[in-house]
């Protein structure tokens, strides 16, 4: 059976916190744009398993054969042929006020949504999972304690597969269980919107909440939420079991200009 493979470039811009895989050990969500400004998500990826050179950064160009996912019906999900090709290549930089990954992000703007509830519709009429959301007000910003249920299942599999790793000599990485999550509610562009609410995954964030306290995460989502002094966005993804949930993948967050930060026009209900 022949299988299209090919050579994409990808630029990184979201990685959820690793979860841990009954078949993969542990994988990491990835999300990107190829070169025409298309969103690609790549599934499963090992990160933590991955040579030091092969673990890429957000916003950093990685060159690999890619093969569309045949498992999963999202038509943005591909996976990786060969890691011994993935090769990690440039980092985009903020310079400019992120005009170069501003340059990437908006060349290809289809999938770019004044409301998540339009990205829901493109979900249940053609199976769109990733989408561009750009926020007009925030609502309100909280931790949420995960239910117990969710920490049994962790730990019930987490134990499982370091027995099963264990007994064919291999080795499992220690991986700790977040045990709260950051929640926004917030309002898109479209003046109709009656808000959303939608759990922060992103990584960076998850890992700051994990080694300096939840709080801490808390806090620097407040802070990126000052929408006076940042042109915030959300990067988010669906759920392949509950595909009409969506959650945030990743942040955008450029700094407003000195004229915009001056004229104070965007709304924060939160302080």
């Amino acid at each position: 059976m022949w299988v299209d493979i090919m050579r994409a470039r990808i630029l990184i811009w979201g990685k959820t916190y690793p979860e841990l895989s009954k078949q993969h050990v542990e994988t990491v969500c990835t999300a990107g744009c190829l070169d025409n400004g298309n969103p690609i998500r790549l599934y499963p990826i090992p990160y933590r398993y991955l040579p030091y050179n092969s673990r890429f950064r957000l916003y950093q160009w990685i060159e690999v054969d890619i093969k569309r996912n045949d498992k999963d019906p999202r038509p943005e999900s591909y996976k990786v042929v060969s890691w011994d090709k993935l090769v990690c290549k440039e980092v985009i930089s903020t310079e400019n006020n992120w005009m170069e990954r501003k340059n990437i992000i908006f060349r290809d703007t289809s999938w770019h949504y004044d409301c998540l509830r339009y990205l829901k519709q493109e979900q249940k009429k053609r199976k769109k999972s990733l989408g561009f959301i750009p926020v007009r007000e925030i609502l309100d910003i909280r931790l949420r304690t995960r239910p117990e249920q969710q920490r049994r299942e962790f730990e019930e599999k987490y134990n499982a597969l370091k027995n099963q790793t264990d007994l064919f000599n291999r080795y499992i990485k220690d991986l700790q269980f977040i045990e709260k999550r950051v929640y926004v509610q917030w309002k898109c562009l479209d003046p109709d919107c009656r808000g959303h609410w939608a759990g922060v995954l992103d990584w960076g964030l998850c890992e700051l909440g994990r080694r300096k306290g939840y709080n801490k995460a808390l806090q620097k989502m407040e802070e990126l939420a000052n929408l006076d002094k940042y042109e915030l966005a959300f990067f988010v993804g669906n759920f392949a079991r509950h595909p009409n949930n969506f959650g945030i993948v990743g942040l955008w967050y450029p700094r407003r200009s000195a004229k915009d930060e001056l004229s104070g026009d965007h709304q924060l209900s939160l302080f």
